[in-house]
């Protein structure tokens, strides 16, 4: 539907009306809104300018006209045909509705309200203008108004796909994905060839961890609009979850074609370099990101494990500062702080940094494995702290559901500092079965502390080298 709402007044047969009266202005407007519905744009743009040069005072195909300028993204050409129409006919819905979404647009989200609002009281019944200023208030974060909008949208017009796809968006980023599949399957029943509805539903799959499904429907979105970036973005989450990290970066080379400004896509690839131990592409990508976003907290945070998986831990350091500077309650930052201060050798701050993100984020696993890790295998005597460590990452294996190799190693360590070799040794054959087959350098690694704790020995790490997990920022699933 054009942001303006549906204006199409169609003539059964247009043409046959233009050949009889060629001087008939709604008859041209008649066949720019089947050129509209067709997606051809330029066609349209060329009947609505024959329509008003036929009638200047024409309010409705300037409308129209603004429709087809704001589906080509040309904002200011848009902007000034809905200006118009609203200067020929106050009392337009339509053109106010229209002009609102520029605004919205141009990120004006005060100007955009002000028009939805206009174009609400002008008609109370005009499904799209509610829809519209759901849109603004989920721009500003207020999802919960967003919802009571996008459900008066719906009420007044229940076939109304958009206005369900945008509601799916705000559950979705309330997390109620119950709520938030219902819609954007809905969507698809309602308009089974709309893109941002599979993209949605697959964004649903991707946090309920069925990576297949989600990558289906992202593939669907890509088949109905190859040109919609945030498909292949998220696409390429998915594959990075699934860890087939050269499929992952192919689709966010795609996006970053579509829309070289999409920052996430950067970040995101970023992640999939590190994830590769290709650290220099990694940063190379965060940096193109916070250059794009001055203040995307998460791309410092994630440069910074790379600069750690670099060992250059000064430079790490000062990036995790900067994400917390902007964003102080980001658990993450202080927990891969703490890992870099860990593999410095400064202890004290490393563990204040790891309580500082179980202070913020008590369920949050991996800082309790970190910490756990730290006081079991720290090469300073006056760290260790046996009996806290089993506690700890007791913790961090009951929030992962017991699930997680490396936190299963990380406890059978911390039996070990206890003296409890029968516990360590059991823990650490637990973490091994879990271990995929294919990752040999990790069981190597948990195969020699299994050796060490079958001879009654703990394991400690070297000094000033340890360098517990860290904590990749969340992607982004527009």
């Amino acid at each position: 539907m054009p942001p303006g709402g549906s204006t199409t007044r169609r003539s059964p047969t247009p043409d046959k009306a233009i050949g009889l009266d060629p001087t008939f202005a709604p008859a041209y407007n008649a066949r720019g809104n089947v050129y509209f519905a067709r997606l051809e744009y330029d066609k349209s743009i060329v009947d609505y300018d024959k329509a008003i040069s036929l009638d200047p005072k024409f309010a409705l195909a300037l409308v129209n006209r603004g429709n087809a300028y704001y589906a080509k993204q040309e904002y200011d050409k848009a902007f000034a045909d809905y200006d118009k129409a609203i200067g020929l006919d106050p009392r337009s819905a339509l053109a106010y509705n229209g002009r609102g979404f520029i605004h919205a647009a141009r990120r004006e989200y005060d100007k955009a309200f002000a028009d939805s609002d206009k174009a609400i009281g002008l008609d109370p019944t005009f499904a799209p203008a509610y829809n519209a200023r759901g849109n603004v208030y989920f721009a500003r974060l207020e999802y919960d108004k967003s919802i009571v909008d996008y459900d008066k949208s719906i009420s007044l017009d229940p076939k109304f796909a958009l206005a369900l796809i945008n509601r799916g968006n705000a559950y979705y980023v309330k997390l109620e994905y119950d709520r938030a599949f219902a819609d954007f399957d809905r969507g698809i029943g309602l308009d089974p060839k709309s893109a941002r509805a599979y993209n949605g539903r697959g964004n649903v799959y991707y946090d309920k961890l069925q990576y297949d499904k989600s990558i289906v429907d992202y593939g669907k979105s890509i088949g109905l609009d190859p040109t919609f970036a945030p498909a292949y973005n998220n696409r390429g989450n998915a594959w990075k979850a699934k860890r087939e990290f050269d499929k992952a970066i192919a689709d966010y080379d795609k996006a970053i074609e579509l829309d070289a400004k999409f920052a996430w896509s950067y970040q995101n690839r970023g992640d999939a370099y590190s994830a590769k131990q290709e650290y220099e592409k990694a940063i190379a990508d965060y940096e193109k990101a916070i250059g794009l976003d001055p203040k995307f907290a998460l791309a410092y945070c994630n440069r910074g494990n790379a600069y750690s998986g670099k060992r250059e831990h000064d430079k790490a350091i000062a990036d995790f500062d900067k994400t917390i500077g902007l964003n102080p309650k980001y658990a993450p930052a202080y927990n891969n702080r703490g890992n870099a201060w860990q593999a410095k050798g400064e202890f004290d701050k490393a563990i204040a940094d790891f309580d500082k993100a179980i202070e913020l984020d008590p369920n949050y696993a991996l800082a309790y494995n970190n910490r756990a890790w730290f006081w079991a295998t720290c090469p300073d005597e006056k760290h260790r702290d046996g009996k806290r460590a089993v506690e700890s990452a007791t913790r961090a294996c009951e929030l992962s559901a017991w699930m997680y190799f490396g936190f299963l190693d990380t406890l059978a360590a911390a039996h070990a500092e206890t003296g409890d070799f029968g516990a360590a040794i059991k823990w650490q054959g637990k973490a091994l079965e879990l271990l995929p087959k294919d990752d040999e350098p990790n069981r190597k690694d948990l195969g020699a502390r299994l050796t060490l704790y079958q001879t009654k020995k703990p394991y400690r790490e070297k000094p000033a080298t340890g360098l517990p997990l860290p904590e990749s920022a969340q992607p982004s699933r527009p």
